[in-house]
């Protein structure tokens, strides 16, 4: 595996709108920080050699094709609908 393509990683917080806030945090701000993510993923990884991609530590960690699996399963599975979740039906905070 010569490149890999984190564009799903690109797509923003499920369509809504990046102004929004969210019991005082600062949705604007959140997305500012993780925008730069696919770029910066993409710079580390490009040019890895295939024996990069699937080495695992000796400790039993996950190698970078698992972790990378991991981040775009999480993305596309897992956070976008969490965050829509949140975003559309913020939980009550009581106290």
């Amino acid at each position: 595996m010569r490149h890999v393509r984190v564009g799903l990683l690109a797509k923003g917080p499920v369509g809504l709108a990046r102004s929004r806030t969210l019991s005082g945090m600062d949705v604007q701000a959140l997305i500012a920080r993780l925008e730069p993510l696919p770029s910066v993923l993409e710079a580390l990884l490009l040019g890895l050699r295939s024996a990069d991609w699937t080495w695992r530590p000796a400790d039993g960690g996950w190698s970078i094709l698992e972790i990378v699996t991991h981040l775009l399963a999480e993305e596309v599975h897992d956070f976008r609908v969490r965050t829509r979740s949140t975003l559309e039906d913020p939980p009550s905070v009581s106290g």
